[in-house]
């Protein structure tokens, strides 16, 4: 327990019980010491050192959120403990609250620069927040700092492993499993380098020791790494039957933390009915962008529609940000998005609420750089708020990312992704495809009801006639075409979805078609599908 506080007992705490308390934790008698602690605050004491204790025992069970309270008390009592910041960041990163952590992590850095754990616990709640670069920037300074923490070395394997250095994946990966032989994430991260490599024979034991690791999510990314491997094989039936365990080894483990939250599915059916109910052109056009020297843009469609792909195109252009996957519109979804009457409420916004909502997405835009130029905002899923994207930034440039449905629902349900509402669907092929289905009719009834104007650009198309689609793109975004867009895939260096590494490994039509070795297992599906394969102008076979 490293976390423990300097003792501060109230008068009637008879001294004699911290000494018994001594004695246990010295003799590493942590029940015995647990017990007098539990003891001593059912009897109505308080002192940090009992909340510590307490709080240890509850982590230990796994009882973050009460354990959370706990170190806040004793944070109460002695507000520079940094051992004790870092035990909250590490019970927020826990519960979710990555921002909260990254808040407690740096302060507990600042009190205590040369805490390692503390700057690990930071690393993990950007990365969970997709924020790669400084991700791996904590990850190294804990390892400078303690060169023994091996999840510093497994995560830095698997962020290498993402942007597609193999040789840098392996060397962390070997780092690990030198301290942890069976370290989790270093051994997934060896298995998915060797399966880039071909080398399957490599990758099958590795997959194959892991597939009966205690932890859930652990068997999960097994299982889908070992869908890869047959699929490799040409054992589509395997394959699929990998992914589907995979899938619903994932939704355990992650639904309970989304319990109490609306399904996707849910929400989008409600939003689309709720913007259905709008009178034509639905609302009066708010007032234009007051952010000086500012232009925006939103790339969006449904995730493995090509989004990734687009947003590597213009990054690292003069002029130009693209934002992937940030929390932008977080405060907006949270309040006209999500709760019923949301779309009434949007319809009714004054002027002063609009340019509200505006100055928070500027504001959370300028902590990632983004001030001036063309702004992107990266997000597939964004589709999802599209009423509230037109409400407040009917100016703003939308680009749709088109691919054959077919594709996009197979590569979705047999990929693995961070939690949240939407990709808990994708644990099913049938329920990613039912997502599907109402994320396109959202868009469809917002183009028809609101009236808008977008740039549609299919997956396929960008593959077949590069040049021809970038120009035809960067004349919708007013901004100039040159020859070093086709060097997208070097320039992008922090990507953070989950088509990073393929689009690091530049273009290819590996995935067009991809579904028809999968037919006979997408054949309940299609009728679901069929209908935007029609209306988006692919051949119906």
């Amino acid at each position: 327990m490293n976390s423990l506080p300097m003792r501060a007992f109230e008068p009637e705490l008879q001294p004699a019980v911290f000494r018994e308390i001594d004695r246990a934790l010295a003799a590493n008698n942590v029940l015995r010491a647990t017990q007098l602690a539990l003891q001593a605050l059912d009897a109505g004491h308080r002192a940090p050192l009992l909340f510590a204790i307490r709080a240890h025992w509850k982590k230990r069970e796994g009882r973050m959120e009460a354990a959370l309270a706990d170190f806040e008390c004793v944070q109460e009592f002695d507000s520079a403990n940094a051992s004790n910041l870092n035990e909250i960041a590490g019970c927020l990163n826990a519960l979710g609250r990555h921002r909260k952590a990254i808040a407690a992590a740096s302060e507990a850095i600042e009190l205590r620069p040369g805490m390692a754990m503390a700057w690990f616990h930071k690393g993990f709640a950007h990365q969970m927040l997709t924020e790669l670069q400084p991700a791996e920037l904590s990850y190294r300074e804990a390892i400078r700092l303690d060169s023994t923490i091996v999840d510093a070395h497994g995560r830095l394997a698997g962020l290498a492993a993402a942007r597609g250095d193999c040789a840098e994946a392996r060397q962390h990966a070997a780092n690990a499993l030198a301290i942890q032989p069976n370290h989790p994430i270093a051994a997934l991260t060896l298995a998915s380098s060797a399966l880039a490599d071909g080398n399957l024979a490599e990758a099958e034991p590795r997959i194959q020791a892991l597939l009966s690791y205690p932890t859930p999510l652990v068997r999960a990314v097994a299982s889908s790494h070992l869908g890869d491997l047959r699929d490799a094989q040409g054992r589509t039936g395997e394959a699929f039957a990998a992914y589907r365990d995979a899938g619903a080894q994932w939704r355990a483990f992650y639904a309970p933390q989304f319990a109490r939250r609306r399904p996707a599915t849910d929400l989008l059916s409600r939003t689309t009915c709720d913007v259905d109910a709008l009178p034509q052109g639905g609302w009066q056009v708010a007032g234009p962008l007051k952010q000086t020297g500012a232009r925006l843009a939103f790339i969006m469609g449904f995730p493995r529609s090509g989004t990734t792909l687009l947003g590597s195109v213009f990054a690292g252009r003069a002029n130009v940000t693209v934002l992937e996957e940030r929390p932008l519109l977080d405060r907006a979804i949270a309040e006209l998005a999500e709760p019923d009457g949301g779309v009434a409420k949007l319809a009714a916004l004054s002027d002063a609420e609009i340019e509200s909502y505006r100055a928070d997405f500027w504001m959370r835009a300028a902590r990632y750089g983004a001030c001036e130029g063309l702004i992107i905002d990266q997000t597939a899923l964004n589709t999802a708020y599209l009423p509230v994207i037109l409400r407040l930034f009917p100016d703003a440039k939308i680009v749709f990312a088109l691919r054959d449905p077919r594709d996009v629902v197979f590569s979705a349900f047999r990929r693995t992704f961070g939690p949240n509402p939407f990709t808990l669907e994708f644990h099913g092929l049938e329920s990613t495809a039912r997502l599907y289905d109402r994320t396109m009719t959202l868009a469809e009834t917002c183009r028809d009801k609101l009236g808008f104007a977008l740039f549609e650009t299919r997956h396929e198309t960008l593959i077949a006639d590069f040049d021809g689609e970038t120009k035809r793109l960067c004349g919708y975004l007013e901004i100039p075409w040159d020859e070093s867009l086709r060097d997208h895939h070097k320039r992008h260096a922090a990507m953070a979805t989950r088509s990073a590494a393929q689009v690091r490994r530049g273009l290819n039509s590996e995935g067009v078609g991809a579904w028809r070795r999968y037919a006979t297992q997408c054949a309940p599906v299609l009728p679901v599908l069929a209908p935007w394969v029609k209306q988006f102008g692919y051949p119906a076979e």
